[in-house]
């Protein structure tokens, strides 16, 4: 029965089926040939979304988009272009400075790469910067919304999973730090080798206008990470609160957004957001069936031959690395969940470390191709073939490949700030 999922499931996705119809169609397969009643469908697709902390997701992207359309994240774009405008390569500098600061906001590296890319990539091509570099370091940057708390994966890890979401948050503050203090010493080299051009320096008069501006929008992550770790509302919560704030930004304080473009931008953020959340709930059912089936014991009898910690996350880091080639990153946290928690318990990994190391890989994963959503959303920017830019991409992805490894070997990179902040959680 497994070869039966496993391999239908593939099929479909080698003609072209979109995954979450290839998780549905290869699990009625088999729950029919396994003759397991059909009420379960219903039951399993109906718990995929029946979940509090679920809520999270629509609220989140719909951060973003109020971002975007109310003028935010030229805010924050004015307030990066202030800070490192005047270092090599001074527009790609900004492109990984903003991504930073939106990360803070959204919680989504789509919403990032649509709403940055759409504004900095035709500025670079513009200045000289070529296609191929500009799509790579938008797309690269942006992975940093998943990983630089609030995250919408680490939300979806620690609700499924049962982990504390406001430890995984703080979990990934140091990698996402690292990931992007590593993205712009590239850039510092690209820069340098292809002479990027740079601007003046700003005054101190110019930064401290531009945080102004920008301050309001950069109050966002304080009182999302505020109220989380101050126990004052859940993740969930939070996501509303940030929502609804940044909507009073848009239309009363920016005024970038008319109140007859509200229901716009929420009817947008719908059409957006159908897609995963059927697609969390088909893997809800897909990953029912993986346990049900035995994959667990058989995954935990294979990596029960190796003691090390970090032989068990590398095998986890290979795990998602390939299902973030071809799947997006929900239901591949949702699949893949039981059996590694399974793992880390058995190998003594804290499960904070297992689950912010997950979210770092399936970040990678969005540049990745086939798959790679962010690259595809950049390359479409910029009009040219995604594969054009995957070269590029990789060696810019070198840092977060680093970080991953890193917080393998050395895993108070993601736990220090826990323990600190959160000691009950940890």
């Amino acid at each position: 029965m497994v070869a039966l999922l496993v391999v239908s499931f593939l099929v479909f996705i080698v003609i072209r089926v979109p995954v979450a119809f290839a998780l549905l169609l290869s699990s009625l397969i088999s729950i029919i040939a396994a003759g397991i009643p059909l009420n379960v469908v219903m039951q399993k697709l109906f718990e995929g979304l029946n979940s509090f902390p679920i809520l999270a997701i629509p609220f989140f992207y719909l951060v973003g988009n109020l971002c975007n359309s109310g003028g935010i994240t030229q805010r924050l774009m004015r307030f990066s272009y202030a800070l490192v405008g005047h270092l090599r390569g001074a527009l790609a500098q900004v492109n990984v400075l903003v991504s930073m600061l939106f990360a803070g906001i959204s919680g989504s590296s789509t919403a990032d790469t649509a709403g940055i890319g759409g504004i900095l990539i035709p500025s670079m091509i513009k200045q000289g910067y070529s296609r191929e570099f500009t799509v790579a370091i938008t797309a690269i940057s942006s992975t940093m919304g998943v990983i630089i708390p609030p995250s919408v994966l680490m939300v979806i890890y620690g609700s499924m999973g049962n982990v504390s979401i406001g430890a995984l948050f703080l979990g990934g503050v140091l990698p996402g730090i690292c990931i992007g203090v590593g993205q712009m010493v590239m850039c510092w080299f690209f820069a340098k080798k292809y002479d990027f051009p740079v601007y003046q320096k700003a005054s101190i008069k110019e930064i401290s206008s531009s945080f102004i501006s920008a301050l309001p929008a950069l109050l966002i992550p304080v009182v999302i990470m505020g109220g989380v770790l101050g126990g004052i509302f859940t993740a969930t919560e939070s996501a509303v609160i940030a929502a609804v704030y940044a909507l009073i930004l848009g239309v009363f304080v920016f005024k970038d957004i008319k109140p007859n473009q509200v229901l716009g931008i929420f009817r947008e953020t719908g059409k957006f957001i159908a897609a995963p959340l059927f697609c969390t709930s088909t893997a809800t059912l897909f990953g029912f069936l993986i346990t049900y089936f035995g994959v667990s014991q058989h995954v935990e009898a294979f990596a029960s031959r190796f003691t090390n910690p970090s032989v068990i996350l590398m095998f986890v880091v290979g795990i998602f690395f390939i299902l973030g080639m071809f799947m997006d990153s929900v239901p591949a946290i949702i699949i893949v969940l039981p059996v590694i928690q399974k793992l880390a318990s058995a190998s003594g990994i804290h499960p904070v470390q297992m689950g912010v190391i997950v979210v770092l890989t399936l970040a990678f994963g969005l540049v990745t191709p086939p798959f790679g959503i962010c690259l595809l959303m950049a390359s479409k920017i910029a009009e040219i073939k995604p594969l054009k830019a995957v070269k590029l991409t990789m060696i810019l992805g070198i840092p977060s490949i680093a970080v991953i490894f890193l917080s393998i070997f050395f895993p108070d990179i993601i736990l220090a700030l826990p323990k600190l902040f959160m000691p009950r959680s940890m």
